[in-house]
């Protein structure tokens, strides 16, 4: 059998505004904590802490979960040599969430309109005996590219049910 090339691709098209929105919170977070450090730390020799250094604590916390979201990468990944469509979820590189389905499993990729708050787009989800996968979630008019090269890749139909 000969070696083909994996299809892989992420399953947000809106990724630049993620990474905007986690650095964002990241930003925000920073600077009341690094003042009350600051405080913590400029204080006259003697005088008592009007606040405890733990209390940046949940400042820094919240800047790590923004920095994290806007690591955070989900992709397919649609394998020929194996034979397997994986969801791989990592953040910075490391994976920490991966579901895979061999293609048997996958019967069809189904294109319909969005039912959360972003309304007015489609989303493309793979359907099986394992239940749904959401494929792509969001776009607009037309199936991407990739979801397209995914069902004939698979073999399987593409439903659009708008």
């Amino acid at each position: 059998m000969s070696s083909r090339t994996s299809l892989v691709f992420r399953t947000d098209a809106s990724f630049a505004i993620k990474v905007a929105f986690g650095l964002f919170v990241a930003a925000v977070s920073l600077v009341p904590s690094c003042i009350a450090v600051v405080q913590w730390l400029a204080r006259p020799a003697g005088a008592e802490p009007t606040d405890a250094i733990w209390s940046a604590v949940p400042g820094f916390l919240i800047v790590a979960w923004g920095v994290t979201y806007s690591a955070t990468r989900e992709e397919v990944v649609v394998d020929p040599n194996a034979r397997t469509v994986a969801w791989r979820v990592t953040a910075f590189g490391v994976p920490y969430r991966v579901v895979t389905w061999p293609w048997s499993d996958v019967t069809s990729i189904h294109v319909q309109l969005n039912g959360s708050f972003r309304s007015g787009g489609r989303r493309a989800d793979a359907t099986g005996p394992g239940g749904t996968r959401t494929v792509f979630h969001y776009f607009h008019r037309r199936p991407p590219e990739e979801i397209q090269e995914m069902a004939t890749l698979l073999g399987v139909p593409l439903v659009d049910k708008t």
